[in-house]
Parts: structure tokens; C-alpha cells; sequence
């Protein structure tokens, strides 16, 4: 098992674990106990009906149990997708630049151009993108050395 970001369509992202298998085609994720019911909280109050239908008489049992932790089994049905860490990381980085007001571009643009001042003008931003920057890097690295192993 190893840790993924799973979402349903565009909805709210959460951590998870997979074992690699798909339903035709899409995620299985897993969930530890206090996610699954974050999972089930989210979908069991959703405004339309017959969405939260679906979800209101889950069994929350165990589907694994690996090294004394337990695992909930959230595939085999529903259209989840495993997000790509680059992909979530992009738009977790737009979303950012959104909400701080800023131009989508990239993070050491956004604190190395003239315009520096102007787009990155307190502490707490700069903070952000500094370390968004070095989580990328490291990210990258991690899949290079991934991918060279394979």
C-alpha cells in the first residue's frame, strides 16, 4: 500500500492508500479509519438526493489490516481518480494564486521576477511559495529517481 490523493470528479481531495487495483478503469482507494469518515461525511451530506443516497447506509468495516492498521475499502463502484502528485501540485499552486490574488505562473517566477514587490508583498506568501518550491524540487527528484528504478 502506499499513499495517493484520490477525488471524485472535482470534489474535495483526500489522502488515502492504494494497492494498485482499479474498477474499470478507476482508483480503489483505501482510507484510515478517521478519513473514511471524512469521506463519508462529505458524501453522505451533499445536496442532491440521490448522490447522498448512496452513501447513507455504508458499512464502515475494516477491509485490511496491514502492520495492526486498519484499511476502509472505497473502490469498486465510484468514479475515483488517483491525482498525479505534479497535477495536484499545479493546482494546488493556481488555487494559491487565486486566492492571494497573484498571476498563475510559476512559484520561483513569482519570487525571483522585477515585479517581486508587487506579487509577493508579505512574509507569509513569500514563506509559501519558498517552500511550495522546495516540495516541487523534491518531488521531482523522487519521481526521477522512481522512474530510474523502473
Amino acid at each position: 500500500m502506499r499513499k495517493a490523493f484520490f477525488q471524485i470528479e472535482d470534489d474535495q481531495i483526500f489522502e488515502g492508500f492504494t494497492d494498485g487495483s482499479t474498477w474499470n478503469g478507476f482508483a480503489n482507494p483505501y482510507f484510515d479509519y478517521q478519513t473514511a469518515k471524512t469521506v463519508l461525511a462529505y458524501y453522505q451530506n451533499q445536496p442532491c438526493k440521490e448522490s447522498r443516497e448512496q452513501w447513507e447506509n455504508w458499512d464502515l468495516t475494516p477491509s485490511k489490516t496491514i502492520n495492526e492498521k486498519d484499511y476502509y475499502f472505497f473502490g469498486g463502484g465510484y468514479i475515483w481518480y488517483e491525482l498525479e502528485p505534479m497535477n495536484f501540485l499545479t493546482d494546488l499552486l493556481e488555487k494559491f494564486c487565486t486566492v492571494q490574488n497573484l498571476p498563475f505562473i510559476c512559484a520561483d517566477e513569482l519570487l525571483n521576477s522585477r515585479n517581486y514587490d508587487r506579487h509577493v508583498n508579505n512574509s507569509y506568501v513569500k514563506g509559501w511559495l519558498e517552500s511550495f518550491g522546495e516540495f516541487w524540487n523534491f518531488e521531482q527528484e523522487w519521481n526521477d529517481t522512481t522512474n530510474d528504478r523502473s
